[in-house]
């Protein structure tokens, strides 16, 4: 289940980064002008929100497996 939650943070930070690229690049293809800085300060939040959660899912995934290495340890010593 958190491989699957992995992909998709992983997917979200991808999507945020390539619509910024598009934003802060080639700003001539967005229709809304006027509101281009509040879409920007958008997706900058919504990027560093998925990053965020992907780094504390890191520290989980982590965290279990130094969990299960130690279990590991302690069978093989007994």
């Amino acid at each position: 289940m958190f491989l699957a939650l992995k992909k998709y943070l992983e997917a979200k930070v991808a999507e945020h980064t390539a619509i910024l690229d598009v934003y802060l690049q080639k700003p001539v293809a967005i229709g809304d002008h006027d509101k281009i800085f509040e879409v920007i300060v958008d997706r900058f939040e919504k990027l560093t929100c998925a990053k965020h959660q992907l780094d504390e899912l890191e520290k989980i995934l982590n965290a279990q497996q130094v969990q299960t290495e130690t279990k590991a340890e302690t069978k093989t010593k007994k």
